[in-house]
Order: structure tokens, then C-alpha cells, then sequence
């Protein structure tokens, strides 16, 4: 078996969530700044946690935080 088969890029996952606050823009902008630095030795993946993961009503915060009134 030859052992360069075995080396695997690093693979980052984002968890994030569109609830506001900027969470989206700053994972995006810290992807393009390892990739600027790193290339593509790593892979990424940007996850919505609560649209994923999170049982009802819980991922239903990003849809609902949207319609929230701002005043």
C-alpha cells in the first residue's frame, strides 16, 4: 500500500446560521482567505446548522428570524 494514498486533504465545515449578524458573509470570508493562503489543500463546507440539524420548530429560525419586524 503506498503510504500517498493515505495523506487526505483537511476538510473544515462552517457551521453557521442565516440568522443575522453576518455568520454567512464571515465564514465565506474566511474560506476565501484560507484559499487565498492555502489553495486547495484543504476542502470546506458551509453548513446552515439549524436548516440541517436542528428538529422542529428550531430549524425554522432562519426563515422565521426573517420575517421578525426591525424597528
Amino acid at each position: 500500500m503506498n503510504s500517498k494514498n493515505n495523506h487526505k486533504k483537511p476538510h473544515i465545515v462552517f457551521y453557521f446560521s442565516d440568522t443575522g449578524g453576518g455568520h454567512r458573509s464571515a465564514a465565506e470570508a474566511i474560506i476565501e482567505t484560507l484559499q487565498a493562503e492555502y489553495g486547495d489543500s484543504f476542502t470546506a463546507e458551509m453548513v446552515d446548522f439549524f436548516k440541517e440539524y436542528a428538529p422542529p420548530p428550531f430549524r425554522q429560525m432562519p426563515d422565521l428570524y426573517i420575517s421578525i419586524p426591525r424597528w
